[in-house]
């Protein structure tokens, strides 16, 4: 069973119900660390509850009573009722912990929701007691950032309901299927439609899977939606983690790495895009141009620049050099939600709630062109060899030439909206995944189905 309501964007609005899905998951795993015979850690044991239970209400989106406590200096500095929020040593003198540990619900924190448990509540108090340290933490990072990330819940060996597959890669030989999970990415036969294995120890969602130009690490981006995103570098054998290499406040929705892999580009809940040195780990561009989310992002056959759609009804280019922007464009009037270049660089394919895919020059923004005849939202676009690859909400993927824009296949038959998809250009193979958890396998010479199967733990093929 699932409930879901329409927006655009839904997989991330979904409320999806399966046994071993916990809303607070992040913070019970981070009392569960706790040793009552060690000091207590800031960035391992009391950030990730912060992030977890208070960052939504307190944050820099939104500060209830003008309070924010996304980074050490904000959570020192009283809100509107001029408390001091932390003592060091004088839990008296903390009205953090006693709002926390009020009986009065009506001023208890967090409101609206279950209050912090027992095992959370000890660990503040420690923390307090032991003098506040934050571990030599950089003051003005953002505690999603500074945070050391317990391991993830472990998912139900059966999934009780399907999830939205949101998310699809082929590894680089064809022979292996990546599938977005809960807390978990699945792998499986494109052939048989036999599930492999699992890689656990990811965040609740997975928004886009992709692999290093070397095919030596798979990235995973997702998170938990309204409070932490991540890009995790995972081996794809037995999914070890190698890096975390990006983080942030709110989900990371698409990433792609530049064409020489060198960078990794990142499009987030957090209307940033944000540009990272592969290598070294490090962030070295923040754009802040968007009004509302970073839908997607993708980048020129060159490496030089960045195309990006957003909720806020635009699609952006920027250098990825400096990060300026080049070039706006908003004649969508609706929200945008998936971007590709043509093979020449001079032009950009965008797509969104307006039901169409447009085509328009980088130089001028000016719109040359249009593909219409969806009957839904358009939530992703694929650029592979000559081809251009689409999905919709109208239960469709479709196949057309990036020159002239000939619709070459329309794949059908889906049960449900159609959320992700992945090409294999040497096998000739398209993947897409639906909201119901069904997966489908396209031979895309023939535009015909060799395969469906339910991509859900404990269900097999049809």
């Amino acid at each position: 069973m699932s409930i879901r309501v329409r927006f655009v964007l839904p997989f991330l609005m979904v409320v999806s119900l399966s046994v071993g899905a916990s809303g607070g998951e992040v913070a019970e795993d981070s009392s569960s660390h706790a040793d009552a015979g060690s000091k207590v850690s800031f960035q391992r044991q009391v950030a990730p509850i912060l992030v977890a239970r208070c960052i939504s209400c307190h944050g820099a989106k939104l500060a209830e009573s003008e309070y924010r406590l996304d980074t050490i200096e904000h959570l020192l500095q009283p809100g509107s009722h001029e408390l001091v929020p932390v003592t060091p040593g004088d839990l008296d003198d903390s009205e953090l912990y006693r709002l926390i540990t009020v009986d009065d619900a009506d001023q208890r924190m967090p409101q609206g929701t279950e209050p912090l448990t027992a095992a959370e509540i000890d660990l503040f108090q420690r923390w307090i007691e032991e003098g506040a340290a934050f571990d030599d933490a950089e003051r003005n990072r953002s505690l999603v950032e500074i945070m050391v990330q317990p391991p993830y819940p472990t998912p139900p060996e059966s999934y009780a309901f399907a999830f939205p597959i949101t998310a699809l890669a082929f590894e680089p030989g064809g022979s292996e299927l990546f599938v977005s999970g809960h807390h978990e990415i699945t792998v499986w036969n494109p052939v048989t439609g036999n599930m492999v294995r699992r890689l656990k120890n990811v965040a609740q969602r997975t928004y886009a899977l992709t692999f290093t130009p070397d095919g030596k690490w798979l990235a995973v981006a997702g998170g938990a939606p309204g409070r932490r995103g991540e890009v995790r570098l995972i081996n794809p054998a037995n999914g070890e983690e190698a890096r975390v290499l990006a983080s942030c406040e709110g989900v990371m929705l698409d990433m792609a790495f530049q064409p020489n892999g060198k960078k990794l580009a990142t499009a987030g809940e957090d209307r940033t895009i944000r540009i990272y040195d592969v290598a070294s780990g490090s962030e070295e561009i923040v754009i802040e141009n968007h009004s509302d989310w970073v839908t997607a992002v993708a980048w020129s056959p060159s490496g030089e620049q960045l195309v990006s759609s957003s909720r806020d009804k635009t699609a952006k280019v920027f250098s990825a050099t400096t990060g300026e922007l080049q070039v706006t464009y908003s004649k969508h009037g609706a929200v945008v939600l998936g971007v590709a270049y043509r093979s020449d660089g001079k032009q950009i394919l965008s797509a969104g709630a307006d039901n169409k895919i447009h085509v328009w020059n980088v130089e001028d923004a000016k719109k040359v062109g249009e593909i219409s005849g969806y009957g839904g939202e358009v939530y992703k676009l694929v650029a592979s060899d000559d081809q251009l690859f689409s999905i919709s909400a109208d239960k469709t993927a479709r196949q057309h030439k990036l020159e002239n824009l000939e619709q070459l296949n329309l794949f059908g038959d889906h049960s449900d909206w159609v959320y992700s998809l992945a090409v294999h250009s040497q096998n000739r193979l398209l993947a897409t995944g639906c909201f119901d958890g069904q997966v489908r396998i396209w031979n895309v010479e023939e535009g015909k189905p060799t395969l469906s199967f339910m991509a859900v733990p404990g269900k097999g093929s049809e």
